[in-house]
């Protein structure tokens, strides 16, 4: 009667190495070993591991490809639970290390390893997908797989803006070797966009996926800024934030409504706005629209009449040139 081959098992030591296991500790086919290889991202962000040093088995592949789910432990280690098949059990592992690149569509984990003779090498995967942020607004990297799907890797601190108007992720992790503790710092290069009522856009690359649609509760712009309110994780450990834009508003009557930010960065010198202006006595009333369409923001604004376009002309001139008492702006209808 054939007997079924043992399954493998999976584990890391200390020091990211890979640990091989397989049969009953009391078989005599049971062995256990720290097999000396390096890890790297496969096909469809599959985890591979690449032996240096054959075991004596010698039908045991010199590649070893561990599919799973991927996700981001507490501490920031990326973590992968491997599905069980008729080779290798069910199993879970965690890769020490740090997260030192925010790609459009990529992120960067360092590792480090150290072997038998005490030889650290360190070395990044590079994991493909796109960042998007949940309905907690906790920024996620979302991992593509095969057929479509994804895994998550959630980023449990809260995000602040810096002062050159970047999203930035801090948090702080001893070293897993050392046990010094360091603080990480991720920034995120984007543009800022209104785009909705009761939600703000940040755009690292919207062609390929990668936008922060963040949830607002409240928006309030006046003459030189631009407050919104926003929570961040899941209620429990809710952490509020208030972000503010500060700048002045400029009126381009080819481009719309600019809100020009005091500071800038070398991606956006300006957040666009579409409106429908109306010219009061002693002002012009501003409803805000999402710039390129009709979509009403629910935001109101007033303006003194004696602003200027761009161009120097006074935007009041503009009414009476047109003869209206209403125009749109940066919303694809008439100026």
């Amino acid at each position: 009667m054939n007997q079924s081959k043992p399954k493998y098992r999976y584990e890391i030591d200390p020091y990211n190495n890979l640990i091989v296991e397989s049969g009953k500790k009391t078989s005599a086919q049971y062995f256990r070993k720290v097999v000396n290889g390096k890890f790297r991202i496969g096909p469809k962000n599959q985890l591979e591991y690449i032996i240096r040093q054959p075991l004596d088995d010698k039908n045991f592949p010199r590649v070893i490809r561990l599919t799973g789910k991927w996700s981001l432990t507490e501490k920031h280690d990326l973590k992968l639970t491997i599905s069980e098949d008729k080779k290798r059990s069910s199993a879970t592992i965690i890769l020490k290390g740090q997260i030192v690149e925010t790609g459009k569509n990529s992120i960067g984990f360092s590792i480090s390893q150290k072997e038998a003779a005490n030889k650290e090498r360190i070395y990044v995967l590079k994991i493909e997908g796109f960042w998007q942020v949940d309905n907690y607004n906790r920024i996620n990297f979302n991992v593509k797989k095969e057929k479509g799907d994804v895994d998550n890797l959630v980023f449990s601190c809260g995000w602040e803006i810096d002062s050159n108007n970047s999203i930035v992720y801090t948090y702080n992790k001893a070293d897993h070797f050392t046990g010094e503790k360091n603080t990480h710092m991720l920034e995120f290069k984007g543009l800022w966009k209104f785009t909705e009522k009761n939600r703000i856009t940040y755009d690292i690359s919207s062609k390929t996926g990668s936008e922060f649609a963040i949830r607002t509760a409240v928006v309030v712009m006046d003459k030189n800024s631009i407050k919104a309110e926003l929570g961040i994780g899941l209620e429990k450990s809710k952490t509020y934030r208030e972000i503010t834009f500060f700048g002045k508003w400029q009126i381009n009557k080819n481009i719309g409504l600019l809100f020009e930010l005091e500071k800038q960065n070398n991606k956006q010198k300006n957040i666009k706005f579409g409106c429908e202006a109306t010219l009061k006595n002693t002002s012009i009333d501003l409803n805000i629209k999402a710039y390129g369409t009709k979509k009403d923001l629910d935001i109101g604004l007033k303006l003194k009449r004696d602003i200027k376009c761009i161009d120097g002309q006074l935007f009041v001139e503009l009414f009476k040139n047109k003869k209206e008492s209403a125009v749109f702006l940066g919303v694809g209808g008439r100026f």
